[in-house]
């Protein structure tokens, strides 16, 4: 592996922070391989310090396992390597949560100094309120919708005065990953060699429901779904020396990753089915699973992860070829490059896709008087008054085309035994990308007004303009001052 983190060679362009080169292993004539296995548990760690002895470690495992192998099919001439790693990790951790008790869950505030007001009873710019009598919203008035999801808010297990921190959670979070390797090599002969390599990762992650599957809430040990990746990537590669000083070298590439992440609520309309909340979910099953009722200070329920659930489906393709040539002290190479990168994404991440309610607690605080508390939110969502909703919906597959051609010229000469300089040029066109079967969108400042590229009478480039062309000029110096100090500029 070679990284380069900054003043690449010629040769290495259209990275952002550092170019990775990396080369997979090859079988040899002879079978050679290995195997491992790492272990770690709770029981293997110290107890915290500044907890008793008493306390109970949260589970935690981790096992890293593989093997890999490598031989010939044909000696000197053809050979095979495979190699797969896996992980299995699961992370305990304990979670602290703030739920109200079983009176405030039946509208009785009595035991407590907030007053709860009947906003009922106010004149129609929101003043005058009057508290509820006894300070207890009557069984009637509390909201059918609200009226369902409240069996399924748990009792706190450590209760406190004021409501906090009265509810911990214990729970193990998964992530599971493979990584798989297989690379073949065949030596043509001794001037063209060929090589192929498939590689695949897979993983799984996530954590599970606070609150269980019927109100969902944070997450415990990770967020409360199932991540499932998948990502491929294909390589095939060839080395042809033309004559002792002139060699071709060319690879071809393409990385295809696949994700999808759901919560556990996915596949039913809790909001509009279970719950009765008009609005929410969808006919589409992609809006399914629990909407999120936040508070002021209590914990919320529901999912709150807007970017849940989201699938992915990215392709990248990669063209290299490169030409070297040596003369005299000179090492001369010449190359191109073409990327392609495509975006497939639905993830209506800005709001909530399966509806949002935020409880803030003004609509039973007194309008001029105290600030609203917890109280007064849970107050707001047990008489289903929320302060805001909202909803996100994604209507296109959110798409992204983009080529990227890369040229470049390098010279790389030993001026003498202590000093090499490197001087290149590379020019690079990255033209403008675009949707699948459209253009890119442009915001009119002065009419608020998006234009659709490609859609009506609008062009395809919306108004956009683009460099067509990069140039970068490289030079680099190496000097050897002694025999264990270089001294290096770029």
């Amino acid at each position: 592996m070679n990284i380069s983190t900054s003043s690449f060679d010629a040769g290495q362009g259209m990275a952002g922070g550092a170019a990775i080169t990396v080369i997979s292993s090859s079988g040899a004539n002879q079978l050679h391989g290995a195997l491992w296995e790492y272990h770690e548990n709770q029981r293997l760690r110290s107890q915290p310090y500044f907890r008793s002895s008493a306390f109970v470690k949260p589970r935690y495992t981790l096992n890293i396992f593989g093997a890999n192998a490598g031989s010939a099919i044909v000696k000197n001439k053809l050979f095979w390597f495979g190699h797969y790693e896996g992980t299995r990790q699961g992370t305990g951790a304990t979670s602290q949560f703030s739920l109200p008790n079983a009176a405030i869950k039946a509208g009785d505030f009595s035991a407590f100094p907030t007053q709860i007001f009947d906003p009922a009873t106010a004149n129609a710019e929101g003043f005058g309120r009057t508290p509820f009598p006894g300070n207890r919203i009557p069984a009637n008035r509390i909201s059918p919708q609200t009226a369902r999801i409240l069996p399924s808010i748990p009792e706190p297990n450590f209760p406190t005065p004021n409501v906090t921190a009265n509810h911990f959670v214990n729970a193990t979070g998964k992530f599971d990953r493979g990584n798989y390797d297989a690379k073949m090599n065949w030596n043509r002969n001794e001037k063209h060699s060929v090589f192929a390599k498939f590689s695949l990762l897979r993983a799984n992650v996530g954590g599970v429901f606070a609150f269980g599957p019927n109100l969902g809430g944070p997450g415990g040990g990770g967020d409360p779904g199932l991540g499932d990746t998948k990502q491929y990537l294909g390589t095939v590669g060839t080395n042809y020396t033309i004559s002792p000083t002139l060699l071709f070298d060319a690879n071809w590439g393409i990385t295809e990753q696949d994700q999808s992440v759901i919560g556990f609520d996915y596949g039913k309309n809790y909001g509009s089915e279970v719950f009765g909340i008009p609005g929410t979910n969808g006919t589409d099953i992609r809006y399914s699973g629990l909407p999120s009722f936040s508070f002021n200070t209590f914990t919320a329920y529901g999912i709150g992860s807007t970017w849940m659930p989201m699938w992915r489906n990215d392709r990248s393709y990669t063209w290299t070829n490169n030409l070297t040539w040596m003369k005299g002290k000179h090492e001369f190479r010449f190359g191109f490059d073409y990327v392609k990168h495509q975006l497939n994404h639905w993830q209506p991440e800005v709001a909530n896709p399966r509806g949002a309610f935020s409880f803030s607690g003004s609509i039973t605080a007194l309008r001029g008087g105290a600030a609203a508390n917890n109280l007064n939110s849970f107050a707001d969502f047990l008489l289903g008054l929320p302060t805001s909703m909202n909803k996100s919906v994604q209507a296109f597959l959110m798409t992204g085309r983009e080529p990227q051609l890369g040229f470049y010229v390098r010279d790389r000469g030993q001026v003498s035994r202590k000093l090499t300089v490197n001087i290149g040029l590379r020019m690079e066109r990255y033209p403008l990308m675009r949707r699948a079967n459209s253009g890119l969108e442009k915001l009119d400042p002065s009419t608020m007004l998006v234009r659709l590229g490609g859609f009506g009478n609008v062009p395809t480039n919306p108004g956009i303009d683009g460099q067509p062309l990069f140039v970068a000029p490289r030079l680099g110096i190496a000097y050897k001052i002694n025999d264990s100090t270089v001294f290096r500029v770029g």
